[in-house]
């Protein structure tokens, strides 16, 4: 199952970096970043639309070999691998997990990516999986990226004058019925 405690692994990933950088050990160190950096050429090509396998292969090598090394990448790499009954179970009344995923449709050729969110809740009995919408949709809204700057957050979220409700009503206003207790 894709879903991850997105909170939890990001307070243990930043923790493992951490200790990796202030372990002293340079070795270590120097595979840290070099995974580190594989990670971020993998996000820059995912979001170019650039297949990104050979480079997920080569990053889970070298992710393999920090883990033998660290205690602290074994420690990220047990919770990195949760699966949905353990989210569900250290939520609290109240609370859910969302997954943000995508697949590819072999029905519909035209729209081929679709995105989709698996949502947790404390009672939950199994994930309940949301379709949000499709990558030509999704393209439509964000258009290229093209950096963190005001041009584009105002292009997709619009002014505070006037707002842009495309992305909400794609991706959060779908969400809505499963995240109310």
């Amino acid at each position: 199952m894709a879903l991850q405690n997105k909170g939890l692994t990001l307070k243990s990933s930043t923790e493992m970096r951490n200790v990796v950088l202030t372990s002293g050990d340079t070795l270590l160190i120097s595979e840290y970043n070099n995974w580190f950096e594989l990670k971020r050429k993998i996000s820059n090509a995912y979001a170019k639309g650039l297949d990104t396998k050979v480079l997920e292969n080569e990053a889970t090598l070298l992710e393999r070999e920090l883990v033998k090394k660290s205690i602290a990448f074994e420690d990220f790499n047990k919770i990195k691998n949760l699966d949905w009954k353990q989210v569900r179970d250290g939520l609290k009344e109240g609370e859910a997990a969302i997954e943000f995923v995508h697949f590819q449709s072999e029905i519909d050729t035209t729209n081929p990516t679709i995105y989709a969110a698996f949502v947790v809740r404390a009672e939950s009995e199994h994930p309940d999986v949301v379709k949000l919408c499709n990558e030509k949709d999704l393209k439509n809204i964000l258009g290229v990226f093209q950096g963190n700057n005001l041009s584009f957050i105002e292009k997709v979220y619009g002014k505070k004058s006037e707002a842009k409700k495309e992305l909400y009503e794609k991706i959060w206003q779908p969400l809505e019925p499963f995240c109310k207790m």
